[in-house]
């Protein structure tokens, strides 16, 4: 799923310099074709240029714990959603907000030694 999600949307996307910004679990559609899966990406309602400034609002767009909360919007941020979509996936559970970058690399650490 990871690999079909990168390759058939976020490769492209990530040439024409876009990012998707609301990758989750929710925004993939799963549907078999002669008897394999295939995985397709929805809802490009977020999406922005690579490393355009966020606009700062009282509004949060996005799905909290799947988006990290920055001021640039850049590729990486997708790879990152997908990332805690995978998560979710294997665990079953959402992945807790982080607001700093710092806190999410701890997190991390404790959970690859657990």
């Amino acid at each position: 799923m990871l690999l079909q999600i990168s390759q058939k949307y976020l490769t492209p996307l990530h040439e024409r310099e876009l990012v998707h910004r609301d990758i989750k679990p929710q925004n993939i559609i799963i549907s078999e074709v002669d008897d394999e899966k295939e995985y397709t990406l929805i809802d490009f309602g977020l999406l922005r240029e690579n490393n355009s400034s966020a606009t700062i609002t009282g509004t949060f767009h996005g799905t909290l714990g799947y988006q990290r909360m920055k001021a640039v919007y850049e590729v990486e941020d997708d790879f990152y959603s997908l990332a805690k979509t995978a998560y979710f996936l294997l665990s079953g559970k959402h992945p807790e907000l982080v607001v700093l970058a710092e806190y999410d690399e701890i997190e991390d650490r404790k959970k690859i030694s657990a």
